[in-house]
Formats: structure tokens, C-alpha cells, sequence
């Protein structure tokens, strides 16, 4: 959320008062993943409370953020993703705003870039030197690029055609084409029939 521009996103403002709660005033520990500053150079740690609380997971399980998995910082990623699941349920925080409903590919426009929940039907997947492009049926092309191909090993990319399917990440514009990089198998959620 930034304060300065804009509106705040939808539970922003509570997931800052929930946090200004647990910590204010109070000794935290970090524990450090695989790196300790992203390409921003903003710290990444899991933060805890003296008494064990993990904080990212409370603020998943409430339902005041969505969990992304940004390789090869994946140490609590499983766990933080039940935690997100348990929210979904619930319809907990942002996941009974309309605001963080998925986007159906479609629809994509240049007004619908940034962070995003897509949704649509897989229409080709293709495996080139490396790098793997799934393309949706409108609109929208998922890349896997080569250095992040190892973390879909075991993913069965051919049960994804003619599948709907829900996935998270950045949009951009590339070559007069919507594009999502997905750096790790858990962007990708398949439809609940």
C-alpha cells in the first residue's frame, strides 16, 4: 500500500493496525531465507513474536494478505499457503472482497496491470530451450523461464490444457501481449469442481 498515491488497497489499513498491535513495543526475531534484500533492496525475513507467533502466517490466516512464492525464498511457503487456504474458506479479509476476485483473461485490459488474480481456460502449453509458455485461450501468456524451470519438475503441464485454471502474479505488456511470469507452481490454482 502506498500511502502517499492513491487509495489503499482493500484490508490495508487493518493489516497495518493488526501489525502495529503484535509488534509495538515488543522484541521481534528474524529469520532470514535464502537472501536478505530483494532486487529493491528491502529486507526479507519471516518475522516472530517472543512467543513463537510467525507473523506473515497470522496476517495469511486472517485473510489480510495473499501468499506469493518468490523463488528460491521458499522456506515456510507450504505452510504459509495453508494459512492463505484457510482464509479463502472463510472468506476471511481480502478474500471476500470483490476487489481480489480473480480477473477473468478476457477481460485484461492496460488498465488491469500490475499484481493480479487471473482466471481463464489454458489453451497451448510449449516447452523451448528451457523456458515453458502457457498460453490462455484470450489475452493472457504465463512464462516460466529457464531459471525457474526446476520448481515445476514434477508439474504435469499437460493436464493444464482445456483446464480452467486461477493464477497469480505480475501482468505486464509484451510485444502487444498480456504476460505473467510464474516463478513457482503455487500461482497456479486449479478450478474446484
Amino acid at each position: 500500500m502506498n500511502y502517499n498515491k492513491g487509495t489503499p488497497e482493500p484490508y490495508a489499513k487493518k493489516a497495518k493496525h493488526f501489525l502495529s498491535r503484535k509488534v509495538l513495543n515488543q522484541k521481534i526475531g528474524l529469520k532470514f531465507d535464502v537472501e536478505r534484500k530483494d532486487r529493491y533492496k528491502r529486507v526479507l525475513a519471516h518475522i516472530f513474536l517472543k512467543d513463537g507467533t510467525n507473523l506473515q502466517y497470522s496476517l495469511l490466516e486472517k485473510g489480510y494478505a495473499s501468499n506469493i512464492s518468490i523463488p528460491p525464498n521458499l522456506w515456510l511457503q507450504r505452510c504459509y499457503k495453508v494459512a492463505e487456504q484457510i482464509a479463502k474458506k472463510s472468506k476471511k479479509g481480502i478474500w471476500k472482497s470483490r476487489y481480489f476476485k480473480p480477473t477473468k483473461a478476457a477481460s485484461l485490459n492496460k488498465n488491469k496491470m500490475g499484481y493480479r488474480r487471473i482466471t481463464g481456460k489454458i489453451k497451448s502449453v510449449e516447452h523451448l530451450n528451457g523456458h515453458t509458455t502457457i498460453t490462455f485461450i484470450n489475452k493472457l501468456v504465463l512464462r516460466i523461464r529457464k531459471n525457474n524451470a526446476s520448481y515445476f519438475n514434477k508439474f504435469n503441464f499437460k493436464s493444464l490444457i482445456n483446464k480452467n485454471v486461477t493464477v497469480n502474479g505480475w501482468v505486464k505488456m509484451k510485444n502487444r501481449k498480456f504476460t505473467m511470469d510464474l516463478k513457482h507452481p503455487s500461482a497456479i490454482e486449479f478450478e474446484q469442481i
